[in-house]
């Protein structure tokens, strides 16, 4: 069966699901209702799932980054508090980019990296901010895409 999901893993250190919504709220492109984001951007609604402390995410990125993560991106995501794993639908490229202005609404909230669940791929934070800013086709495809060796950290149990 074919998965249409996009499955963003984003490591952080806020200590409750209240402080992400906290942080959410300073941003009115997006709106949170239970686990749903509404995006006033777009007709874009997307899944959020928060989770403690995953032991295992610091080798997932360490494997899923190697030429995207810088040592100082493990090391910030080696001292993670929580994971909220961020779910859309939307997978046309007008889609991801608007994905894409969501996730890095997290990292600007204190999200610490990215990981892309659907595909093994990880990006740090900077690398993050320089995707956000050129929305470039090529760019997004080689983080959105993976060609082999696709290596999942703990998915979260929702």
């Amino acid at each position: 069966m074919k998965n249409e999901s996009i499955i963003v893993c984003i490591p952080g250190k806020w200590q409750s699901i209240k402080e992400v919504a906290i942080g959410l709220a300073t941003y009115p492109d997006y709106q949170l209702k239970g686990n749903m984001i509404f995006s006033r951007l777009d007709s874009n609604v997307y899944e959020l799932h928060y989770e403690i402390r995953d032991e295992t995410l610091k080798e997932a990125f360490e494997y899923a980054g190697s030429s995207k993560l810088l040592q100082e991106d493990i090391e910030v995501i080696e001292n993670h508090n929580s994971v909220v794993y961020l779910i859309g639908k939307n997978r046309s490229l007008k889609g991801i980019q608007h994905m894409i202005k969501l996730i890095h609404t997290f990292i600007s909230i204190g999200g610490l990296g990215v990981k892309i669940e659907t595909t093994g791929n990880a990006v740090g934070r900077e690398l993050w901010g320089h995707l956000t800013g050129v929305m470039d086709p090529i760019e997004i495809w080689n983080t959105f895409v993976s060609i082999v060796n696709v290596y999942y950290s703990k998915l979260y149990k929702g």
